[in-house]
């Protein structure tokens, strides 16, 4: 299903590597997880295959937040001083188990063809299931809220 280069690095480096991928224009790296959390993400890929990206990228960019977020309302949305601003601490648990808090021997990052944060929903085909919003719905609130706000995900590891 997903044929994008992987990086596998000791998950005390996983940080350092996703910067230094983030940097090298190779497209729009993400922190997988460990090998357990890998395989997952395939095997549920190939469940997923009928969830054409360049179609799910197309519908997404016809969709108008919230308006596609059927719970949510423009009152719900937070304001441009209510949103939470990139902080570093917070992205230093990337390769780390938030189960045990130690980190994983062998954590896998995916380099997705894209240089856009919000586009990766699309690219890992997230979403669809349960109460989770289609995949389409999540690239369109990121946008929105880039859009809105102004920041990438990648802003936050870029902070020194």
């Amino acid at each position: 299903m997903m044929d994008f280069e992987s990086v596998i690095v000791d998950g005390r480096a996983a940080l350092d590597e996703w910067r230094r991928l983030m940097s090298a224009g190779r497209g729009y790296p993400v922190v997988v997880g460990n090998d357990r959390d890998f395989h997952t993400l395939y095997q549920t890929g190939d469940d997923r295959k009928g969830f054409d990206v360049s179609r799910i990228l197309s519908v997404a960019a016809g969709l108008s937040v919230p308006a596609c977020l059927p719970c949510w309302s423009e009152n719900d949305l937070p304001s441009e001083a209510e949103w939470p601003k990139p902080d570093a601490d917070e992205f230093e648990m990337a390769g780390t188990s938030v189960v045990s808090w130690n980190c994983d021997e062998r954590v896998h990052i995916l380099l997705l063809p894209t240089s856009s944060s919000w586009e990766v929903p699309a690219y890992l085909r997230f979403g669809g299931w349960n109460a989770c919003p289609l995949p389409e719905v999540h690239v369109a609130t990121l946008r929105s809220w880039h859009e809105r706000f102004g920041w990438n995900w990648s802003d936050l590891a870029l902070i020194p």
